[in-house]
């Protein structure tokens, strides 16, 4: 399945209680994995403007002791806390795979009392 040029590589909807990470393995067209590694955390972090608590995606990563190449890539979505769901407006890009095609990421995380839902898509293609 492609989408605006884009090969989907992994989707899925998964289910991650309070306290809990998600982790996986993304296979690549060209053979190679990258280990993927959801976070959730919530944080007391307001906006001196209107108060409100700021959602956001951080990207990491872990690297092999070479330093070259990416073991995990780490993405904690913070403060994404709301019932109706709360998303990201265009494809983040987690990696570069040695070809140059574009590694990105695209989904939604719904939060209900203490469980997390997740929709999201990782996709390849596309040229930085």
């Amino acid at each position: 399945m492609q989408i605006g040029g884009r090969k989907i590589i992994h989707a899925g909807v998964y289910h991650v209680l309070d306290g809990e990470s998600m982790e996986f393995d993304c296979r690549l067209p060209d053979d190679d994995v990258l280990h993927i590694r959801f976070l959730f955390t919530d944080e007391p972090s307001a906006s001196l403007e209107t108060s409100e608590i700021i959602s956001r995606v951080s990207l990491g990563y872990e690297l092999a002791e070479d330093g070259r190449k990416i073991n995990v890539a780490i993405l904690d979505f913070k403060n994404f806390n709301g019932p109706l769901g709360q998303g990201l407006r265009s494809p983040l890009i987690l990696a570069v795979a040695e070809g140059g095609q574009l590694i990105t990421f695209l989904g939604t995380v719904y939060k209900f009392e203490t469980l997390r839902k997740i929709e999201f898509q990782v996709m390849y293609g596309g040229v930085e």
